[in-house]
């Protein structure tokens, strides 16, 4: 039983970093095109703004791409 909830704990665990791993390349991807309705809408349904993505982009974070666009808007919110 014990070993039971510790896979159901960790399978939680899981399937939620990766929501939020895919989550957050959505979010720079929409800071990187500049679509301030994306992420909004990513941001409301609760994605960490401070999150970061370990992919091929550079900068990793929201911030850093708003601040390297220009993008006052997104980076306000």
């Amino acid at each position: 039983m014990r070993y039971s909830l510790h896979l159901l704990v960790a399978l939680v665990a899981l399937h939620s970093t990766s929501a939020q791993s895919k989550n957050c390349r959505k979010l720079i991807g929409a800071t990187r095109n500049n679509d301030v309705e994306v992420v909004r809408n990513l941001l409301d349904i609760g994605t960490d703004p401070n999150c970061v993505f370990n992919g091929d982009t550079d900068p990793r974070t929201a911030l850093n791409m708003a601040a390297r666009n220009g993008n006052l808007d997104i980076g306000k919110l």
